[in-house]
């Protein structure tokens, strides 16, 4: 009788994912920036749009993008990897707390825009800086937000794979220290 349990995923990014941002993204600087640009709602010039059409006709990829920028909790996850955006909001000072929950909520909004783009690139996204504190820091953390994604980005995609012979021969070379 076949085992019929689902896999165990070890990492919240799969190896499948990996290929599929190494295929798109390794040692490719000018369509990270593309994206980037896109995400943050700048108008995107010819050569931008050309880079990031076929990265945004698959659906994979859209979902993968989704899964990177927009976390949600779910069973499938990895014990250890579980978070979703609203856990990064900081409560720790009763007195900030209506400016962090506001601050939170325009951060949100702007990764929905942002990530709307994905499939349609008129979606705006308002970077301007508005004179609220909560404003100012819900845009402040959107764009460390989207930075600190591309940077996964480009570490996983210039992550160098091991092939299953490689990775005898360091299993094998461990075993004798």
């Amino acid at each position: 009788m076949e085992d019929k349990k689902p896999q165990r995923r070890e990492r919240f990014v799969l190896d499948r994912e990996r290929d599929l941002l190494q295929s798109y993204f390794k040692d490719n600087e000018d369509l990270l920036l593309a994206l980037r640009n896109l995400l943050f709602g700048f108008d995107l010039d010819e050569r931008e749009t050309a880079m990031l059409a076929p990265m945004l006709k698959s659906q994979e990829t859209i979902a993968l993008l989704n899964k990177m920028f927009f976390p949600q909790l779910g069973k499938d996850i990895p014990v250890g990897q579980s978070i979703d955006l609203w856990m990064i909001i900081k409560l720790e000072d009763p007195q900030q707390y209506d400016v962090n929950l506001k601050a939170h909520e325009v951060f949100l909004a702007k990764i929905d825009s942002a990530l709307k783009r994905l499939l349609d690139p008129k979606v705006k996204v308002d970077l301007t800086c508005k004179q609220s504190p909560a404003d100012i820091k819900g845009r402040n953390t959107f764009i460390q937000h989207i930075e600190g994604q591309l940077t996964a980005i480009r570490v996983l995609a210039n992550e160098k794979v091991e092939t299953p012979e490689e990775r005898i021969m360091k299993q094998a070379k461990d075993s004798l220290k």
